[in-house]
């Protein structure tokens, strides 16, 4: 199979999660009605949620839900529209941790997205038949760095029920372990987007399309 990708944006996504970990972020304990708060328009219909001391899920609709926790922010999105659309929710959300639960300093920071390529009648050959021997591909995992940040890739064979072909699914996580002070909270949003700058990045594009021969 010839090499069909030239925009990982082009790709089907079929979920996407983000999540930033953080220290010392138990203000969450006093402020988690203000950050619940802060998610929807006065008049406007509450979102769907629980609220314990533990953390806090909230499910604004079927495709769309944040958890919160005194250690870490978690975003979960089904059939994302565009990396642009989960990193402006992620940078809105960040943003009231930072203002609001105040944690004393960000450790890591990750993106994973599922990402879907229809391949017709026959799957590509992932994997030279020699390595195979008789056997059948399934699934291949493996590590890259990609700009600055690190990443595991696995790739896997599905079908699509509902036309009757043969897919190929790519599980990317693109992830940095991080050391940054509440105070140095600008670096956070730089990160985020370089992060969807890595997914768009031609090092990233190289790697899919090279499992795709």
């Amino acid at each position: 199979m010839s090499k069909k990708i030239t925009k990982i944006n082009s790709l089907k996504k079929t979920e996407g999660f983000l999540q930033v970990n953080y220290d010392k972020g138990f203000k969450y304990l006093d402020s988690a009605g203000e950050f619940m708060n802060s998610l929807y328009e006065t008049g406007n219909k509450t979102p769907g949620h629980f609220i314990t001391p533990e953390g806090m899920r909230v499910i604004f609709s079927e495709k769309k839900e944040i958890k919160l926790s005194p250690y870490s922010l978690w975003l979960h999105f089904v059939e994302p529209i565009s990396f642009d659309e989960q990193k402006k929710e992620l940078l809105h959300k960040i943003d009231l941790v930072n203002s609001i639960i105040q944690p004393q300093k960000y450790t890591r920071i990750g993106w994973r997205c599922y990402l879907a390529y229809p391949c017709g009648e026959n799957y590509p050959k992932i994997l030279p038949d020699d390595i195979l021997a008789g056997g059948a591909f399934a699934e291949v995992v493996f590590t890259k760095k990609i700009n600055e940040f690190d990443s595991k890739i696995s790739v896997s064979t599905a079908v699509n029920l509902d036309k009757n072909e043969k897919v190929i699914l790519f599980d990317i996580d693109i992830y940095k372990i991080i050391n940054i002070k509440r105070e140095n909270f600008d670096e956070i949003k730089i990160l985020i987007e370089k992060i969807e700058a890595a997914f768009n990045s031609d090092d990233l594009l190289d790697s899919v399309n090279f499992m795709l021969k």
